[in-house]
């Protein structure tokens, strides 16, 4: 008897060792494992080196290149001013902050007024809006050098809100322009440098009620008169050639993703009179892009950030141009989120992916105005400098 309890003694302490030892190496492998995820955790991958590879192949990279970014329409009602207070400044929009920054000049359509008070609004539109004087943290984040005013929007508070936000705005060392207190303001065009380009640039509306528009000594905007437009870009161009003249300009049918004949030939008669690339805006989605006298116009750019969950929305483009000295090489297409109604409201550069499908069906409204557009790793390039084709 005593031999069997002693039997029953030793299995006992060998089932308690074993579950000792058990339990040790469970917390060692635990403890080992929980060490290795916190190393993954704190080590941050370096955007900036980061290689996008899709079906479509890697991303391009242009490293000698100036670099000259231009978003679209940005306002800050609706759906924008409730992500707004509930992340802030910063989290809605942070994915954007890394591809602004790796820009030498940065602008966009700025369709809103800016107020520091509380200024009576326009009695003739039905869609009047406006951004608070705090909106401007947002636009310092984004390191803006510059915002087009010729729209039809910078006029919603009148003189006194137009005031407001050049004021504003000047006072952050953001350049505003294509609105003015008088009409020699408002169509005077802004001279920006970065390394070896030298860019003036015109901000210019066709669309918006005619009282909004500058005329001799009254404020408003800067509208597109074509013979104006191409007597002062055949002007400033006599005084220095060596520059490139953009012309930002407002117009088109809102939602229609093709240009009409009409802006077909406006902008032919714009690059004739002097003009070297187009840039447009006001559709609220992206139109193609036409090489035309081996000169470009990307007839809309879509929305940037704007409060809309109108169910036309697609998604939308911002334009990163690639300059060697004073000539154009490269325009590199970038996707926009834009597809608001079908989630939660959100700002951010397309992922890879999705980007791809999405520039193949851009790809079809460039090809219409006989442009190639060239896809890889979830960007869209169009090639001015053939040069500049780099194979995998």
């Amino acid at each position: 008897m005593k031999e069997f309890f002693h039997k029953i003694s030793f299995i006992s302490f060998f089932i308690l060792l074993t579950f000792l030892l058990f339990i040790n190496n469970l917390s060692i492998f635990a403890k080992e494992e929980l060490r290795e995820f916190s190393e993954k955790e704190s080590i941050q991958p370096d955007l900036k080196n980061l290689i996008i590879r899709t079906s479509t192949g890697k991303r391009l990279k242009f490293p000698a290149t100036t670099k000259v970014l231009i978003a679209g329409d940005t306002m800050f009602n609706w759906m924008v001013r409730e992500k707004i207070q509930a992340k802030g400044y910063s989290s809605p929009f942070e994915e954007w902050f890394l591809i602004f920054e790796s820009a030498d000049l940065k602008f966009l359509n700025l369709e809103t007024p800016i107020l520091s008070n509380e200024i009576e609004g326009t009695k003739e539109k039905s869609f009047v809006f406006f951004a608070e004087e705090a909106d401007l943290k947002l636009l310092e984040l984004l390191k803006l050098d510059g915002v087009f005013l010729g729209n039809n929007h910078a006029m919603d508070f009148e003189k006194e809100g137009l005031q407001n936000t050049i004021r504003l705005l000047e006072s952050k060392s953001i350049q505003a322009f294509g609105a003015g207190l008088n009409e020699n303001l408002a169509y005077e065009p802004r001279m920006f440098n970065a390394k070896n380009t030298n860019l003036l640039i015109y901000s210019i509306s066709e669309v918006g009620p005619r009282e909004h528009f500058a005329r001799g000594n009254k404020a408003g905007v800067a509208y597109f008169y074509e013979s104006k437009l191409g007597s002062l870009v055949k002007k400033s161009k006599s005084k220095n050639g060596q520059q490139i003249s953009l012309l930002s300009l407002h117009w088109g049918w809102e939602y229609n993703p093709e240009p009409t004949i009409g802006q077909k030939r406006s902008a032919h008669k714009m690059i004739d009179a002097g003009f070297d690339l187009i840039i447009g805006h006001h559709p609220h989605v992206p139109q193609g892009i036409e090489i035309y006298k081996g000169k470009p116009i990307l007839y809309s750019l879509g929305n940037f950030i704007f409060g809309s969950k109108n169910n036309y929305l697609n998604h939308n483009i911002v334009v990163m141009l690639h300059f060697k000295e004073n000539k154009l090489a490269v325009m590199e297409i970038i996707p926009a989120f834009g597809k608001f109604q079908e989630k939660d409201y959100d700002y951010h550069p397309l992922d890879p992916r999705p980007a791809d499908d999405f520039l193949k069906e851009y790809a079809v409204l460039c090809k219409k105005l006989g442009t190639n557009l060239v896809i890889r790793g979830g960007r869209g390039y169009v090639f001015l400098d053939k040069t500049m084709m780099r194979r995998e």
